[in-house]
């Protein structure tokens, strides 16, 4: 149930408010730009957006989590795609798919990979807890600056910090 709220609260985070956009369209009706325009109001709430989210990458509970993520992984030594017919979630992707390659990765067992898989989940649920704030600043930057600007910002965040 914990994990179905904060995937809700990701959709929602995500989908909830547009973007405040504008075009410029010439005489010949070509449209000459398209791009958010970002209020003063809006740039203090992605400054400070920005503080929080480096905050939490770099909360213990970030890192023991990045660290067992990597671990678990590391492990797994699979590129491709991990799918199994039995599979209704993503973990039961990842463990049937583990249990059934066992001897491609550095698990001894499928139980020791469910253990590790298990201790990174209760890691991704401290990282969460201990920090609300930020969700809750999302949220909030949200409805100032709208969705897409938000999203760019989640997107770029990730992609030079990481995921978690």
């Amino acid at each position: 149930m914990k994990q179905f709220f904060f995937t809700a609260l990701f959709f929602f985070t995500t989908n909830i408010i547009q973007a405040q956009e504008y075009t410029v369209v010439g005489l010949d009706g070509e449209v000459e730009n398209t791009k958010t325009e970002l209020t003063d109001e809006c740039k203090e709430k992605m400054a400070a957006l920005k503080e929080q989210f480096l905050k939490m990458h770099n909360s213990p509970e970030s890192v023991n989590l990045r660290k067992l993520t990597e671990e678990f992984f590391a492990k797994v030594h699979n590129k491709e795609p991990m799918d199994d017919p039995r599979a209704t979630n993503f973990t039961e992707k990842i463990l049937f798919w583990v249990e059934a390659h066992i001897d491609q990765t550095d698990f001894s067992s499928a139980e020791e990979a469910k253990d590790a898989w298990n201790k990174k989940d209760k890691a991704l649920l401290a990282y969460t807890k201990a920090n609300t704030d930020y969700y809750v600043m999302l949220m909030q930057t949200m409805e100032t600056c709208g969705s897409d600007t938000v999203e760019e910002f989640e997107r770029e965040m990730h992609r030079v910090y990481g995921m978690y």
